[in-house]
């Protein structure tokens, strides 16, 4: 008889066989079934004398089964207090009496976007959207601005309305893709428009290219001269509106880029919206203002 006993096993479509006088060591069955837990069949392992070997079965352990979605449902359903005789009403959780409140709402939303754990201290900008004295259309221009839901071209293209084979490339400038930080803080024309602004006021200008961060920046800035609460933020929005409504006007329109136009349509709206609430200085004309603006801001 020849000194060949075969460990035969099945296990992942390959039949393997394991021949003991060629050195190779006959694996255990505990082996066998841990390489293939979910395998079932017969295994031989040799005596220690070479003798005849004992064949043993194995199977897979029975793995729990998961409860289908009927059973989830009604013990969920078993858990729940039902008040059969009462008639379903709507009850908002965010609120202790359950009353739906758009300030609420507007909380849960806005809690998404800021992040938990230590503190940004950038994320404060979104205490100031509302209280703006600005029109309400431009409060949601900023707050889309914040959260990077301005519709340019790299936007559009992720949404599917534009495909790969349309032209992205920056309106003001056509040098680069057209995306928000580019299109309103770092494009060379844009930067033109900042830098004229922040010496209008008086702003040591530095390119920051993080739109909470840049607006921090510059509503600090005017807050420290003593800008009235409410508008501190004026001259940044102004900023950023004028460069959209001029980007809108070179898509829809086929206008031109011209960084003094902007320029006087930021200093335009400023003076425009600094009549919008209280009114400290009521004399003053568009003149008197683009010649000082922050003391009649004060």
């Amino acid at each position: 008889m020849e000194n060949k006993i075969p460990a035969d096993y099945f296990a992942n479509n390959c039949f393997f066989h394991i021949w003991s006088d060629y050195g190779i060591a006959i694996p255990t069955v505990t082996d066998l079934h841990a390489a293939a837990p979910n395998s079932i069949g017969t295994a031989s392992s040799p005596n220690s004398d070479g003798s005849a070997a004992a064949t043993t079965s194995f199977a897979p352990p029975t793995a729990p089964v998961a409860p289908g979605p009927a059973a989830t449902l009604a013990h969920l359903l078993s858990q729940a207090d039902l008040k059969l005789e009462q008639q379903d009403t709507a009850y908002w959780k965010q609120e202790e009496d359950g009353v739906f409140y758009v300030s609420s709402c507007y909380y849960v939303l806005s809690r998404r976007h800021i992040p938990f754990g230590p503190a940004n201290r950038y994320d404060s900008v979104f205490e100031h959207i509302w209280k703006a004295e600005v029109p309400l259309k431009v409060k949601a221009f900023r707050l889309r601005s914040f959260l990077n839901k301005i519709p340019t071209k790299d936007l559009l293209l992720n949404r599917g309305i534009l495909n790969s084979s349309s032209n992205l490339d920056c309106v003001l400038c056509e040098e680069l893709n057209e995306t928000l930080l580019h299109s309103f803080l770092l494009c060379r024309n844009v930067a033109i428009v900042w830098k004229e602004m922040a010496e209008w006021i008086g702003l040591n200008f530095n390119s920051i290219d993080d739109f909470k961060e840049n607006f921090w920046y510059w509503s600090n800035f005017c807050r420290a001269k003593k800008v009235k609460r409410g508008i501190e933020g004026i001259v940044w929005l102004a900023i950023i509106w004028s460069i959209w409504l001029c980007r809108n006007d070179i898509v829809f329109n086929n206008s031109s880029w011209n960084s003094k136009d902007v320029e006087w349509s930021c200093k335009a709206l400023i003076w425009r919206w600094s009549y919008i609430g209280k009114i400290t200085h009521s004399n003053y004309n568009f003149y008197e203002f683009s010649n000082n603006s922050l003391f009649y801001l004060n």
